[in-house]
C-alpha cells in the first residue's frame, strides 16, 4: 500500500458551491437525469489515503463537472463497506492489482498502481471525453416502485456486446471513524438495486432499456441521498452513459461554512497564500454561518480536536449571534468541543449562527492545521436531516487553516493585552531617525508619517480591548 501523497496542495483553488442536480420532489412523477462524468473511487474500507487528491481534482476541474462515488473496499459493516461495494470495486482494482484506484467513466489509468498524483489529470481527460450514448429518465410507478428508462442515442452502441444497466443509490456526508481518524465519506455507495455490476440490457440507438427497482432510503437521511444510472460495457468496463439526480426536497443544499470563507483560501492565479484568509496569533472569532437554509431547526457537531490541534489553538467558548439569542438555545460542551444549536423559529435563507472564540497560540504557515468538523447533522422541523453541504477546513487542503505571528504581540506570548501596550508606550512620540523609534510600533500609516503617535496608541488600545472583550464573552 503506497504512502499517502501528502504534500501541501498550494497550487489549487476550490469550487464555492456544491454540485447542483435535478432532485425528486413528492409531486413529480418523471424527471430527466443529468448527464455527468462518473468517477468511482475505490479505497481500503478502513481508511482513505487519497481524499486530498480527490479534492484537488474537484478544484482544478470543477466539482459540477463530475460525480464522485465512494466505494470502500474490504467488506466490513463497521467501516461502511459492503459486499456490493467490494464487488463493484473489484471491477476496477483487480485488473491492475492496486488500491486505491479511480475509474473515470469506467476507465482505470495504469498509473494508479504507483501513484494517485495524476488523478486530477485523468478526471479532466474523462470530462473532456465523456460519452453520452443514452438519455435517462426516472419515473415513480403507481405501485411505489421506480423505473429508470435509458434511451440509446448513438450508433456506437452496436460496437458493444456486454452492456448492463446499473443503478447506484448513494449518501453524501456520511460520518465515519476510521483508523486514520474521524472523517466523513462523500457520496458513499449505499445500495445497488440492480446488483453491483448491473443487469444485461439490449440497448441500441432509439431503443429503450428499462430497470425497475425499489428505491429504499431512510426518511431521516433521504435528503442526503442521490441516484446515478449508468450504461456500461462489461467487456471493457467502459461506461457509455451516466446521469444522476438528488433525492432531496430542495434543489440547492443548505451550505454551512466558517467566516464566509470560500472553499479555496489559496490564490491559484498568483500561486501564493491569500493574506485575507490568514489568521494571526491572539484571540479571534470563527463564525459559523449558513446559506440557503430551508426550515432549519437544529444543528449539531463536534470539532475534531486532537493533540495536534491543541498545540496550535485553544477553544475558549462559544457565543450565539445577538439576533438569535431570543430564538435559539445554544449548548457548548467545552471538553468535547461539541456544539448543539436549537432554533425555536426555523432558519431560512442566509444567517450567521454563532462564533467559536479561539486563542491562536502559534504560527503554522509551514504545515497548516485542521479545523475539521465531525459527526455533523442539521435537522428540519420534520426531524429529518436537511440537504446540506459543508466547507470543512482540513490540513493540507485548499481551504486550509493558516496562522501567522501577530505583529501586535510584542512579547511573543500569543496574547494581545496590556503587557504589549506597556511595551509600546515608552516609544510614544518618537519618529524615524530618533533612537527610540521602532517601526514595529508605528501601527497606523494613514498619515504617512514615520512617527509613533496617538493614532498608533489608539489602534493598539482598540485591539487590546477587542481581544479582551472576546475573552470575557465566554466567561
Amino acid at each position: 500500500m503506497r504512502k499517502r501523497f501528502c504534500l501541501v496542495l498550494l497550487v489549487i483553488s476550490f469550487l464555492v458551491f456544491a454540485v447542483k442536480a435535478p432532485s425528486i420532489h413528492a409531486e413529480e412523477k418523471i424527471i430527466n437525469l443529468k448527464s455527468i462524468t462518473l468517477v468511482e473511487h475505490v479505497f481500503i474500507g478502513t481508511h482513505d489515503t487519497s481524499e486530498d487528491i480527490i479534492e484537488n481534482a474537484k478544484i482544478s476541474n470543477g466539482e459540477e463537472n463530475f460525480l464522485l462515488i465512494s466505494l470502500p473496499h474490504r467488506f466490513n459493516d463497521t467501516v461502511l463497506s459492503t459486499s456490493d461495494t467490494q464487488y463493484r470495486g473489484d471491477l476496477y482494482c483487480q485488473p491492475i492489482q492496486a488500491i486505491p484506484v479511480i475509474a473515470v467513466d469506467g476507465v482505470v489509468d495504469p498509473r494508479d498502481k504507483d501513484s494517485s498524483s495524476h488523478w486530477p489529470e485523468a478526471i479532466k481527460k474523462g470530462i473532456q471525453n465523456h460519452p453520452n450514448m443514452a438519455d435517462f429518465t426516472l419515473q415513480k410507478l403507481p405501485n411505489g416502485l421506480y423505473q429508470v428508462n435509458a434511451l440509446g442515442t448513438s450508433d456506437e452502441l452496436t460496437k458493444y456486446t456486454k452492456i448492463v444497466l446499473t443503478i447506484i443509490l448513494y449518501q453524501d456526508w456520511v460520518p465515519c471513524a476510521w483508523e486514520n481518524g474521524d472523517t466523513t465519506v462523500r457520496n458513499l455507495a449505499r445500495k445497488f438495486p440492480m446488483g453491483a455490476w448491473g443487469q444485461y440490457v439490449n440497448i441500441k440507438k432509439d431503443k429503450l432499456a428499462v430497470g425497475k427497482f425499489d428505491l429504499v432510503a431512510p426518511d431521516e437521511f433521504r435528503n442526503m441521498y442521490g441516484l446515478v444510472a449508468l450504461i456500461q460495457d462489461l467487456e471493457t468496463n467502459k461506461i457509455l452513459a451516466s446521469a444522476y439526480c438528488n433525492l432531496g426536497d430542495t434543489e440547492k443544499p443548505a451550505y454551512f461554512l466558517w467566516n464566509n470563507w470560500p472553499k479555496a483560501t489559496y490564490d491559484l492565479e498568483n500561486q501564493k497564500l491569500n493574506e485575507q484568509f490568514i489568521l494571526k496569533t491572539g484571540i479571534s472569532e470563527m463564525t459559523f454561518m449558513v446559506k440557503n437554509a430551508k426550515d432549519l431547526r437544529l444543528i449539531q457537531f463536534e470539532l475534531d480536536y486532537k493533540e495536534a490541534e491543541k498545540l496550535v489553538y485553544d477553544i475558549l467558548g462559544c457565543v450565539v449571534k445577538p439576533d438569535l439569542k431570543e430564538k435559539s438555545t445554544l449548548t457548548f460542551d467545552l471538553l468535547n468541543k461539541k456544539v448543539t444549536l436549537y432554533f425555536s423559529e426555523p432558519i431560512n435563507g442566509d444567517k450567521e449562527l454563532f462564533s467559536l472564540i479561539v486563542h491562536w497560540k502559534k504560527q503554522n504557515l509551514e504545515t497548516s492545521s485542521n479545523f475539521k468538523i465531525k459527526s455533523f447533522f442539521a435537522y428540519n422541523t420534520l426531524n429529518n436531516v436537511v440537504y446540506f453541504d459543508l466547507n470543512d477546513i482540513r490540513q493540507y487542503y485548499p481551504n486550509m487553516l493558516l496562522i501567522m505571528p501577530n505583529p501586535l504581540d510584542f512579547n511573543e506570548d500569543s496574547w494581545i493585552d496590556d503587557t504589549d501596550l506597556q511595551i509600546m508606550v515608552p516609544h510614544f512620540g518618537f519618529q524615524d531617525g530618533e533612537k527610540d523609534y521602532d517601526p514595529k510600533f508605528d501601527l497606523n500609516q494613514s498619515d504617512q508619517k514615520k512617527r509613533i503617535d496617538i493614532l498608533d496608541v489608539v489602534s493598539m488600545i482598540s485591539e487590546v480591548n477587542h481581544q479582551t472583550s472576546l475573552q470575557k464573552s465566554v466567561k
